[in-house]
């Protein structure tokens, strides 16, 4: 799941934007749909905060998988807001991985 919080612009409309989120969640799945063929990756690409959609989502999954950045600094939270929102929110259960 891709989430933003679009604003408002006299330029493009939503639909544009997710039409672009769209296409650039696809191309970023690939190669690991590839790599993964027998896992079922279901994508969707939606407007607003995404801890909120990830946790609606996953009443109908077996498994939330997120990742987070690796932090260097000894002090402070190590996960973020959207992290923090599932992990409160989700009704699967949710793994967290590190990466860089």
């Amino acid at each position: 799941m891709h989430g933003w919080n679009a604003a408002p612009s006299p330029w493009a409309g939503e639909t544009d934007q997710s039409v672009e989120a769209e296409g650039s969640l696809t191309e970023t799945l690939h190669p690991w749909r590839e790599k993964f063929l027998g896992v079922e990756v279901t994508e969707e690409a939606v407007v607003g905060r995404p801890g909120a959609h990830l946790a609606d989502a996953s009443r109908n999954a077996s498994l939330v998988l997120l990742g987070r950045r690796r932090r260097q600094a000894l002090v402070g939270p190590h996960i973020g807001p959207v992290t923090h929102e599932v992990l409160h929110r989700a009704t699967a259960p949710v793994v967290v991985v590190p990466h860089d």
